[in-house]
């Protein structure tokens, strides 16, 4: 049975966990600023994509960080990661 499990070194649980704080920041920016009533639509656009790709890079790194993974998956997940 295989199931998900959580690496045992201490700075990369403490990165994981850095991640996820970000990633619920930059989401929760994300939800701010699409709720707000903007003048420039183009604006506000353009900061809920930057906040978008910053949580989703949070959420990847939060992945890479803080789950023991198959070397394969791990490979893929830091080439977006670097892509980012």
């Amino acid at each position: 049975m295989r199931y998900i499990r959580v690496v045992t070194n201490p700075t990369e649980r403490t990165t994981a966990a850095t991640d996820v704080l970000l990633a619920a920041l930059a989401i929760g920016a994300v939800v701010l600023l699409s709720q707000t009533g903007a003048n420039d639509i183009r604006k506000t656009l353009l900061w809920v994509s930057v906040y978008a790709m910053v949580g989703f890079a949070a959420a990847l790194g939060a992945m890479v960080h803080g789950l023991v993974l198959p070397q394969k998956l791990s490979k893929i997940l830091w080439a977006m990661l670097y892509l980012l």
